[in-house]
């Protein structure tokens, strides 16, 4: 299986698993954005968003991170490669920095097309 393979089958696992395997209410308005694994296969580094505005980010954070354990059994049901790596979850805060900037430039084109 192909690294960028390797990193899409993980992040399709782990989107299914919020939902199906661990039915935790703190993940259900989770989105897995990226996934990045290191060449060993060491670590994985997920990145996430969440639409859960009762929890501050890093409680969201801190929860993902404390069932890692679980996700990564999970992937060793599902995902057929010889090392499993270690989970990482990090909130995604460069999709909140793409939005703004996708906001602003769709600002500038309406003012231009306004003129």
């Amino acid at each position: 299986m192909q690294h960028q393979q390797i990193e899409d089958e993980i992040k399709r696992i782990i989107s299914i698993a919020l939902y199906q395997d661990l039915r935790d209410p703190a993940f259900q308005d989770m989105t897995i954005t990226r996934v990045k694994v290191a060449r060993d296969l060491q670590f994985a580094d997920v990145r996430f968003t969440s639409r859960d505005t009762l929890n501050e980010v890093d409680v969201i954070e801190e929860k993902v991170n404390r069932a890692a354990k679980a996700f990564r059994g999970v992937l060793a049901k599902k995902l057929r490669i010889r090392k499993i790596p270690q989970l990482r979850f990090h909130y995604d805060k460069d999709i909140l920095a793409e939005q703004r900037i996708e906001d602003v430039l769709n600002k500038i084109k309406a003012e231009q097309h306004d003129d």
